[in-house]
Order: C-alpha cells, then structure tokens, then sequence
C-alpha cells in the first residue's frame, strides 16, 4: 500500500516545482512527475490488474515473437480471457507489437503504457491551464486516487480515457476537428472511447453562445437565460431517455455509437440502485453547487453540471453491470478538469479547506476501494520477481 502512496507524493513533488519554476530545466520535473508512476507500473508483477495476464502478457508474449506485422495484426490465437486475440482493438495490438520491437520484456510494455497514460494526463492538464485556473500536482493527485489502480487494469479503456482527456483543450480552442480525430484514435484502443462523441455533443449545445429570449410581461420584461434552460432540457432528455432501458431511442443511439450489446446491460442493471457509487459522486456535485456564483463568468459549469448529473444516473446503475461503471469513468475523469477548477474560484482560506477536505475524502476513496476492498486487485503491490 505504501509503495502507492510514495510514489503518488513524489510524483505530485515534482509536479510541484515544474509549477513553480521557470526556464527549461523545469521540464525535467514535469519528465520526473511522469517517470515515478510510469516506473512503478512497469515493476508490478503480473498479478497486478486481473486484465495483464487475461490479454496484456499473453500480446506481448505473441508480440514479440512475431516478425511480420501484417501477419501478426490477421493472428487469431485464444487470449487467456478467452477472447479471440482479433476481438483486440487493432490500435493497441499495433502498439504492443511496435514497442515489442524495442524490448520484449513485460516490464517494457508496462511501462510504456502508463508513460503514455500518465503522459497524456499530466500534458492536457499543462494544455488546459491557459483557460481555466487549476493546480497541476492536485489535479494529478485525484487521478492518482481516482483512477491509477484501475489503469493497472483496464489498460486499453486507460489508453483512451486519456486520449479523450489530453483532446479536450482542443475543444476551448475551437479545434474540434483534432478532437474528432482524437476520438477516433481512442476507439483504436477501446471501441468504448466513442462515449467522446456524446462529450462533444454536450459541449457543442451548453457551450455554444445563445441569443438570449426577452418576453413581455406587462411593464416588465423577461430575461430567460439560454444555458440554464438549455442544461435542464438536457439533464430532463437525458433521465427520460435513461430511466427506460428498453426505449427506442436508446437502443438507437447506442446503435448508432456501435455500442448495442450495452443495451442489454444497462437494462439488467436499471433498478438495482448502487449506493455506493451515488455516495462517491455527491460530493462532486455538492462543490459545483458550492462554486456556482463564484464561477458567474466561466461556462464550463454548465459542461461539468450536466455531465456530473449524467455520471451520477450512470453510476447508480451499476449495481446490475460493472461494464455500465467502467462506461462512466469516461465522465468521470473530467473531475479531473472540475474539481480544481472549482476550488479555485474561492478565497485563499477556503480553497485551502477545500483542497484539504478532498484530499481526506480521496484518500479515504482509495483506501476503501483499493485496499479494502482490493477493487481490480492491485492492492498489495507485487514486484516482477524476473527484474532482480
């Protein structure tokens, strides 16, 4: 457990002073903040994370014995999960072939693989700082809590999780061709990274600036405020449509995004409310609650409104299906983004207590679940006995 928490402090530390310091020395730390959780990733023994022997190990191991991509890429052997290795999304298989080329060891693709997600991460936080007041080590630290244990498991839903997560500043730059793209490139790693094109949607409709409606009432004129309206519309579309598993609609919608075999899972999961999940989650929506008028000027409160309400519905759905869960963490990373952003509209003394109340709560997060419960079984750390 301790190894955990080291290696998350020292990597914030260094997140830390590449905040703090100018010139380009300051980019070997950011390299460092990278390198700590990338190393220890590499290190773990493949029991770490169920997924590394059910296809991790068992690619790598065909991977690197493998001369011919195009041979490699048409393969068709059995993964110990018992998938077909061609049910692989061929964006990562490519992956793990080129870096097998470079080393064949499985501390190599391991690695590599949390450098590239760690890397993404920390590099759409440095990006996104231009337009939104957040702190790099605290953000990365709630990802730490969030969500590092579990990319040690779902690694190709990791992969692009962050890809989505590194494209969104495109997104306040009006490069939403480059998120487009973005979002293709995730699906290579995990079909599931088409959720970015309801993320897209979202932020196309509550960002967009509105006219805004003026009615008569008498003397008095009448202001309607555009995305407010606008948001409720959504959030009230969004719980009709999800409150009937068996609608239409839905199964259009995730027809249309490839993803019908959810369908069926969301529907065995509709009714079998998780407590926990919704537990998790009110805490977020509490500090948007907390820093709306404070934010009177930023109208990404309206983006993460919408799509705390939308992961909390998702959420509470999981009792029935852990797959509906892991389809909310595509949601549920742009806390990353939310939360310091919240926090930082408040005065010095409350951000302060903010920051410390949700260190506490995410910490006690990642205990409960990592450690307690050993959710996706990282929890003890395991050294690969190979590397000494």
């Amino acid at each position: 457990m301790y190894i955990y928490l080291i290696t998350f402090i020292l990597s914030c530390l260094s997140l830390f002073v590449f905040e703090k310091i100018d010139g380009r020395i300051k980019y070997i730390f950011l390299g460092i903040g990278v390198f700590i959780p990338a190393l220890l990733a590499g290190c773990r023994a493949d029991t770490i994370g169920t997924d590394v022997r059910n296809y991790v190990e068992p690619i790598q191991i065909y991977a690197s014995g493998m001369r011919s991509f195009t041979e490699y890429i048409n393969g068709n052997i059995v993964l110990l999960s018992g998938d077909s290795f061609s049910r692989i999304e061929k964006g990562y298989s490519a992956f793990v072939f080129f870096i097998s080329k470079i080393n064949k060891s499985l501390f190599f693709n391991l690695f590599t693989t949390q450098f590239l997600i760690i890397g993404l991460m920390v590099v759409g936080l440095v990006k996104i700082r231009k337009y939104i007041n957040i702190s790099l080590p605290f953000s990365m630290f709630l990802y730490y809590m969030l969500f590092f244990n579990i990319s040690l498991n779902l690694v190709r839903q990791s992969i692009a999780m962050s890809i989505l997560f590194f494209a969104f500043p495109f997104l306040l730059e009006n490069k939403w061709i480059y998120f487009l793209i973005s979002i293709f490139i995730a699906t290579l790693f995990h079909k599931t990274a088409i959720i970015g094109l309801i993320i897209f949607l979202l932020y196309v409709i509550l960002i967009k600036k509105f006219q805004v409606p003026q009615f008569k009432y008498g003397m008095k004129t009448i202001h309607i405020e555009g995305k407010p309206l606008i948001s409720g519309a959504v959030i009230a579309i969004v719980i009709l449509i999800l409150m009937n598993p068996s609608s239409s609609i839905l199964n259009s919608i995730l027809n249309i995004l490839n993803l019908s075999n959810f369908g069926f899972l969301y529907s065995k999961g509709f009714g079998i409310f998780s407590f926990r999940q919704v537990i998790i989650r009110v805490p977020f929506l509490l500090l948007l609650i907390f820093s709306w008028e404070k934010m009177e000027n930023n109208d990404l409160k309206y983006f993460y409104l919408v799509l705390t309400v939308i992961d909390i519905l998702f959420a509470q759905m999981s009792g029935g299906s852990s797959i509906i869960l892991r389809i909310s963490y595509y949601l549920s990373i742009f806390y990353i983004y939310a939360v310091p952003n919240e926090i930082a509209v408040h005065s010095n003394k409350s951000r302060i207590l903010l920051q410390v109340a949700f260190l506490i709560g995410f910490i006690s997060y990642w205990y409960y679940m990592f450690v307690v419960n050993n959710y996706n079984q990282t929890v003890p750390f395991v050294f690969n006995s190979t590397l000494f």
